[in-house]
């Protein structure tokens, strides 16, 4: 309670009031009333949780501005995320919702966003995509007719308001989405860090890595004299 710049990753629940910037992260959340619940929590991020076999899995009671990704909100006895007085402007993408009662619910809150803030580069099936990413819902009935992971239609969120939507939808669980947000790694193996003299023509060789694909590759050569050279390998 009236907790600020806290990160909470061993509990067995979580119940935080009157908070702000605080990160629930890497736990597990199991037969409980409620996995987490925030009550008049701000600008703080619930990120690789696992909620799961509660009442409730997460929800927000007057909690506004705070993000939500790759949770685990499966078979809660009422709702997977709950959303309740005056919980607004929450940013909820890439969670699974799996066999909940109700997967999701909103009463007097609004402008919650239910996909990503902005595209995201991602490789799904095999072939590479850039969209705002959903969620994935378990009782989601639409089709998916350009094969990109995401549905056709949007999937409604709760029977209180029929205009709150995910309009990026899913298809699949989110491990069956790889998203580019890694660095490649690159290796010089030739030419060694050592000096040419102008006639000398050296061999580029590189090794780059990257989690979803390699595009281009551009390596600057600098001369002695401050020129500076680029070229796509």
């Amino acid at each position: 309670e009236n907790g600020n710049d806290k990160l909470i990753n061993n509990a067995g629940q979580v119940i935080a009031i009157n908070c702000n910037n605080i990160t629930v992260k890497d736990v597990s959340l199991n037969k409980a009333s409620i996995g987490i619940e925030f009550i008049s929590v701000s600008n703080s991020n619930i990120t690789n949780v696992n909620a799961s076999n509660n009442v409730i899995g997460i929800g927000f009671i007057n909690s506004s501005n705070n993000n939500i990704t790759n949770v685990n909100a499966s078979n809660n006895r009422e709702y997977g995320l709950g959303f309740i007085y005056s919980s607004n402007d929450n940013i909820i993408y890439l969670n699974d919702l799996i066999n909940n009662s109700n997967n999701t619910g909103i009463y007097n809150s609004s402008n919650n966003t239910f996909h990503s803030p902005t595209q995201i580069t991602y490789r799904y099936n095999g072939t590479l995509f850039t969209n705002y990413l959903g969620n994935y819902y378990s009782n989601y009935t639409g089709n998916d007719s350009d094969g990109n992971g995401i549905g056709d239609t949007p999937y409604i969120i709760d029977s209180y308001n029929d205009s709150y939507n995910d309009s990026y939808p899913l298809i699949a669980p989110i491990e069956n989405y790889i998203i580019d947000n890694t660095p490649p790694t690159v290796v010089i193996n030739t030419p060694k860090n050592t000096s040419y003299n102008v006639s000398e023509i050296p061999q580029i060789n590189t090794t780059v890595n990257d989690n979803v694909e390699v595009d281009t590759v551009i390596a600057e050569i600098h001369y002695a004299n401050g020129t500076i050279e680029s070229i796509t390998l």
